[in-house]
């Protein structure tokens, strides 16, 4: 069992709720008083199924919050059969700097920054070698990303994602600076391509990604201010979605406008290794979402 699977039967041994695995250990089952129910990866069965095809839908998932009228960074989705022109007219209208990314991609993986054409089309039939749709979007200059947790409508857990970006003092190396950022993460990579010193006051950014599984790190939010509109966006997507168990995703730019990039109906929250109390966090958030599957 992996670390999630064997947390969630730690919590179904203190509720006395019959733990069992299924599928090639794919599916969690979880049984009490004549109740059954199940979990995928960490996606619970707390959401109705087109509410969560909707979330793991980059681009459904923004034409609904749009339709909703909630703040959302712009997507254009692109098929096989989209036409060069229409392609180049939206890469011109997001000034050629662009994200583009696969609809259903996690995790970071299967998203570029492209600023020229070449690089844009080349991108675009490696991602359609495994994806029906993708999307395009405008680069967004990010001050932070946060990720905002909610169960029934309430905010169980909100964190900041801060870039890996470093400054040069000339003595140390690149790979070395970046673990003193972020020691968990970088300490498992191959940093062959990062044994070098960078110049004493120059910036050096790993990734444009805020995902921590690309060297982001996570961070408490102490502005109570910005905890609040945060909590607010988040809920209100959620209600307009009719989502119970969700994680949203939203930044925050340098006009201090807040945006949903995404919301992820698989909730994993990456914190344990980062927090003192973060083992701790991540459990009651998930009792509370296994006991709420019972409360139904």
């Amino acid at each position: 069992m992996n670390s999630i699977q064997l947390l969630i039967k730690e919590i179904c041994e203190e509720e006395n709720i019959k733990f069992s695995l299924i599928s090639n250990d794919w599916i969690i089952v979880m049984e009490k008083d004549d109740q059954i129910h199940y979990l995928i990866g960490m996606r619970f069965d707390l959401n109705n199924y087109v509410s969560a095809k909707i979330c793991n839908d980059k681009y459904a998932c923004y034409s609904a919050l749009k339709y909703n009228n909630i703040p959302v960074c712009e997507y254009h989705i692109l098929y096989k059969d989209t036409s060069r022109e229409e392609v180049l007219n939206t890469f011109k209208e997001y000034n050629s700097d662009i994200v583009l990314k696969a609809n259903k991609g996690c995790y970071g993986d299967s998203v570029f920054h492209v600023k020229d054409e070449e690089e844009l089309f080349s991108k675009m039939e490696l991602l359609f070698k495994k994806n029906y749709s993708i999307s395009m979007c405008p680069f967004y200059d990010i001050k932070c990303e946060y990720r905002v947790i909610v169960l029934n409508n309430d905010v169980e857990l909100i964190y900041g994602k801060m870039r890996a970006i470093i400054v040069g003092d000339g003595v140390h190396t690149t790979y070395e600076l970046l673990c003193e950022f972020n020691k968990p993460f970088f300490e498992k990579i191959d940093h062959s391509d990062l044994d070098f010193v960078l110049e004493k006051g120059k910036e050096y950014a790993y990734s444009f990604k805020h995902n921590i599984s690309k060297g982001a790190k996570p961070f408490k939010i102490t502005d109570k201010d910005l905890y609040n509109r945060l909590s607010d966006l988040a809920i209100s997507a959620t209600k307009k979605l009719n989502l119970n168990f969700v994680s949203v995703d939203i930044v925050e730019l340098y006009n201090n406008e807040l945006k949903i990039i995404e919301i992820n109906s698989g909730v994993i929250t990456n914190i344990c290794d980062y927090f003192p109390d973060g083992e701790e966090i991540a459990k009651r958030i998930y009792k509370r979402a296994v006991l709420a599957c019972f409360e139904k």
